[in-house]
């Protein structure tokens, strides 16, 4: 099996359009920002608030059981004795607002951070034409047998061992894709003591590195799978995403979000930025990622000396 994999058969395509929780909810949340569609080998994940709301294989609709334990009714609390008369949901589609409050209090501040991007696609899928878009999240390069082999929920498991990169850009004028790694302030992996440098630049190389192997592999396969996956987000979604365009120089930069003023001007520039971590790395950095601009991001993107 190949290494990296995006592609959906038509039948599962049609098949999906056709169910009723993406034709009265997901849709609607993918329009306007809220949910986000991510491709895979033949299932498509749908995310929320930082969490994976739900996966759709051949089998249907998925979701982890701490999302999906609501009930039928509005009752916050209940008594023991009206144990016996709670009824569970028989579909998805009955208390999805109550599934999608579960998966996002679930989620980490990192995930939630990335969650801040999704509004540039549905403005995207709503025919308003963002340059710049979050085209897929969660990129895994390594050990994809292992995740097309797993379930849909399987794969997220600590024991998984892939280089996963959270977030993929795209501009959609000059059609380059540009790969970010995002981590929130108070995330460890950002520090380290003086001379040393922190665990994220070792991240940032192997993440490179795992670019440039795509990159130089016979025909391109990190754009071969890219033109497909864009092709089929048209299909499922009636858009109109141009493909990206073969570029060697390809970015990976790191996003950096979740401090104030004080944190930005002292230990942010003092100890990452500013003393030779992030040489001859990229990077963004913004206090509040809910009010990420991402032609801002795209432009603003620095390299680190």
């Amino acid at each position: 099996m190949p290494e990296f994999i995006r592609d959906l058969d038509d039948d599962l395509i049609e098949k999906l359009q056709h169910e009723q929780l993406f034709q009265e909810h997901l849709l609607g949340d993918i329009r306007s920002g809220e949910v986000f569609p991510a491709i895979r080998n033949n299932r498509v994940d749908f995310y929320y608030g930082g969490g994976k709301l739900f996966a759709y294989t051949t089998e249907g609709f998925v979701t982890h059981i701490k999302y999906a334990a609501v009930f039928e009714g509005e009752k916050n609390y209940v008594k023991e004795s009206d144990l016996p008369n709670l009824k569970h949901i028989d579909c998805f589609a009955s208390r999805y607002d109550r599934i999608k409050e579960n998966c996002a209090r679930y989620a980490g501040r990192e995930a939630q951070g990335v969650s801040s991007t999704f509004g540039a696609f549905g403005s995207f899928v709503r025919g308003e034409d963002p340059r710049i878009i979050p085209l897929d999240i969660e990129i895994s390069f390594s050990a994809e047998k292992a995740d097309a082999d797993a379930e849909p929920f399987e794969a997220d498991s600590s024991i998984r061992t892939t280089d996963r990169i959270d977030i993929l850009f795209y501009d959609t004028e000059k059609r380059v894709l540009r790969f970010c790694e995002a981590k929130h302030f108070t995330n460890s992996e950002l520090w380290a003591p003086a001379g040393k440098n922190p665990k994220v630049v070792g991240q940032l190389d192997r993440y490179k590195k795992q670019i440039q192997k795509q990159i130089q592999k016979k025909n391109c396969p990190l754009f071969t799978v890219y033109a497909t996956y864009v092709k089929l987000l048209n299909q499922l979604l009636c858009t109109c995403l141009p493909a990206p365009e073969i570029d060697e120089s390809i970015l990976l930069f790191l996003l950096i979000f979740g401090f104030d003023a004080a944190k930005l001007n002292g230990k942010l520039k003092t100890q990452l930025l500013k003393d030779g971590s992030l040489k001859d790395h990229y990077y963004y950095a913004i206090g509040d990622i809910t009010g990420i601009k991402l032609e801002n991001m795209w432009k603003c993107t620095k390299k680190g000396k």
